[in-house]
């Protein structure tokens, strides 16, 4: 169960969050929210990047700086530094590694399906934004954490990846709880009828 109570965010004086409470029980949940809503911040405080005010925060009864927390999450913000100097490959290895389930195959497998075979062994700094978003979306797909959270995940990408991604996202609705942003009215109204399969 992840749960989040009373959670508080300020920067200064400005409230952000005030006080929301929220039980993430569905398969998926579409956050929707106007620019400058918060949903950023909401969802960076909720993965534990950025600290709160007030509130709790625990995914099983784990807690935001707990290493059982952190391996239960996977999480793609809408703004995202990978380091450059490594190519594709070594950050797959490293990010994959800290999760023991993680399967290379698969990763291999996505990573054949969204064209991106041969820019393996290239650095990042060579890779256009679709194409660091693709290397994530492989990874996260290959790593089987109980929750994804993803803000503006298909923003970046064309069509026929941007499909894809959804046929691969609808694969795993019921097997694993599914937390996106998105203002992208089709992407909102696919996911929020999307029942469990």
């Amino acid at each position: 169960m992840f749960t989040v109570e009373k959670l508080t965010k300020k920067f200064g004086k400005k409230v952000v969050l005030d006080n929301i409470t929220i039980n993430f029980k569905e398969d998926t949940t579409v956050i929707v929210g106007l620019n400058g809503s918060g949903k950023t911040v909401f969802l960076n405080s909720i993965t534990g990047i950025l600290n709160i005010d007030s509130g709790t925060i625990a995914i099983d009864g784990f807690k935001p700086d707990s290493k059982e927390f952190k391996e239960r999450i996977f999480y793609i913000p809408s703004d995202f530094y990978l380091p450059e100097y490594m190519t594709g490959k070594e950050y797959a290895y490293f990010i994959m590694s800290r999760y023991t389930k993680s399967s290379y195959q698969l990763f291999i497998e996505i990573i054949k399906l969204l064209d991106m075979s041969n820019y393996l062994d290239q650095p990042l700094e060579s890779y256009s934004f679709g194409m660091k978003k693709k290397i994530q979306l492989a990874i996260m797909f290959a790593t089987p954490t109980p929750y994804i959270i993803a803000d503006e995940i298909f923003s970046g990408l064309d069509l026929e990846t941007s499909i894809i991604i959804q046929e691969l996202f609808f694969k795993i609705i019921g097997k694993r709880k599914i937390i996106l942003v998105s203002h992208e009215k089709n992407i909102i109204a696919k996911f929020s009828e999307i029942k469990s399969i």
